[in-house]
């Protein structure tokens, strides 16, 4: 490991049994791969076997190294489920439960399968009420009845930059069927957005109807024509949901 060491945290809490994990790290293809190169006396600057367990070395702030479990595939779910179903979690938001997990636990694109997981949960999407105040006068939405009826286009962060730079997630989902449409992006610029919304939205799935944003400055630059050029019906309406 490079750099000085003030301070090495060790997070497994009391949601998963030690055991349990160590047992389905064995079982993981990646993690075990990892867990041989460890054992043989491999150095890794990334990773740490400790009581056979494989760790994740995350960097902080002040020369701080984080050491957290590397969760099995076959975890994750449960994991979410105690971090956001659970009668103590909450139901907490994407960003709320990324800051909740991040230090605790890792996995590979571990922030995208939490935004996941929080948009596809049943009881946020039927209980949850936006509490913000409107910016200007709502215009009534008609409930789609079909795929790509209704989509919604959101920049979300920004949030730690990757080894890549990128630090925003661009976000298109479905309203009617919750499917969710993602990439990691640099920056929340319209030309980001239009690009996103041709190469993996319009070609791959097509059309759609009608196309919700929050009006934020990152649709509404070059005035209010930017998917004009998309061929995508040109509707700006108020967000009727926040995250």
């Amino acid at each position: 490991m490079h750099g000085q060491i003030n301070n090495i945290s060790t997070a497994i809490t009391s949601t998963f049994d030690s055991t349990k994990i160590q047992e389905q790290q064995q079982k993981d293809k990646r993690i075990k791969q990892l867990y041989d190169q460890l054992a043989s006396g491999k150095q890794h600057q990334s990773y740490t076997l400790e009581n056979g367990i494989v760790y994740k070395n995350l960097y902080r702030t002040n020369h701080m190294i984080l050491k957290v479990p590397y969760v099995p595939t076959s975890m994750i779910e449960q994991l979410l489920q105690a971090y956001h179903n659970s009668p103590t979690a909450g139901h907490l938001g994407i960003n709320k439960a990324w800051n909740k997990i991040r230090d605790r636990y890792f996995w590979p694109g571990m922030y995208n399968k939490i935004k996941q997981y929080v948009l596809s949960c049943t009881k946020c999407r039927q209980f949850k009420v936006d509490r913000t105040k409107p910016t200007g006068k709502l215009q009534p939405i008609e409930p789609p009845t079909g795929i790509l009826d209704l989509m919604g286009l959101d920049f979300i962060g920004p949030v730690p930059p990757s080894s890549n730079g990128n630090k925003y997630i661009l976000v298109c989902t479905d309203y009617l069927s919750r499917y969710a449409i993602t990439q990691a992006t640099a920056n929340c610029t319209a030309e980001t957005a239009a690009k996103f919304l041709v190469e993996k939205v319009i070609l791959q799935y097509g059309v759609p109807k009608q196309l919700l944003t929050d009006r934020g400055t990152h649709f509404m630059s070059n005035g209010q024509n930017w998917t004009d050029s998309q061929a995508v019906p040109n509707e700006y309406q108020s967000k009727c949901s926040q995250q």
